[in-house]
């Protein structure tokens, strides 16, 4: 599953093996946004990881920035064009961050954010425990003309110490299906956009056709404009 397992801590690959089939179910549903050529910016953490995993396997070219050490390796064989933001490194998320890893990211623009997070409401938005996290995932959203978060339904109801953006802010919300219609419903009403990722358990795995490597069937709620907007042109 890891190219690098044994350069992750413990920690890490626990947590990147929770909600397995969620997290991949997401990552699938947030790959259809990314195109040959886009500039993406990956964040840190195990949904962020499992969407690297499925990019170098479907996108023929991109330049990558990230501030997740385990991304950065998983891309490494992928023949793109790798910006790994420097900073001090977090034992728990082997992320990167502070004021270094602040001032990187100042200098770079990309087209599109994917972010994780540790916990979402409808009263204080996407939330992480850590100040200095909240501080990287701002700068991060500031540096994309568009930004998805991925985040898996066990996280919902989680209201963690340092809200890094509101619902209505981010371009897109990615879940599962674990998440009961009624709270989507919630979610919706403060301005969220979510698409709800169909989970494919094990057993519906084995009932696959030969071939089809699909994670997940994504439904996606309707904007109040009723399509996402145009993907911009990238600027340089």
């Amino acid at each position: 599953m890891f190219s690098h397992r044994s350069r992750f801590n413990r920690s890490f690959l626990q947590r990147a093996l929770e909600h397995r089939q969620e997290k991949l179910a997401i990552a699938a549903a947030a790959l259809e946004y990314i195109k040959d050529g886009d500039t993406i910016i990956l964040d840190a953490g195990t949904t962020t990881l499992a969407l690297a995993q499925l990019l170098k396997e479907q996108v023929k070219s991109a330049f990558v920035i990230t501030c997740s050490v385990p991304s950065a390796l998983e891309l490494a064989s992928a023949g793109y064009d790798i910006l790994l933001l420097g900073g001090m490194v977090r034992n728990k998320s082997l992320a990167l961050l502070g004021r270094e890893t602040l001032r990187i990211i100042e200098r770079y623009r990309a087209d599109k954010a994917f972010l994780g997070s540790t916990g979402f409401t409808a009263e204080m938005g996407h939330s992480t425990p850590n100040p200095d996290d909240a501080q990287i995932k701002e700068a991060l959203i500031r540096a994309a003309d568009e930004t998805y978060v991925l985040v898996d339904s066990s996280k919902y109801g989680h209201s963690c110490l340092t809200s890094f953006a509101q619902l209505r802010d981010v371009h897109l919300t990615i879940t599962d299906s674990g998440l009961p219609h009624g709270k989507a419903k919630t979610l919706e009403a403060v301005g969220a956009k979510l698409r709800i990722a169909e989970v494919v358990k094990k057993a519906d795995l084995n009932r696959e056709p030969a071939g089809d490597t699909d994670a997940s069937t994504a439904v996606e709620t309707p904007s109040r404009n009723d399509q996402l907007p145009l993907r911009k042109k990238r600027r340089r």
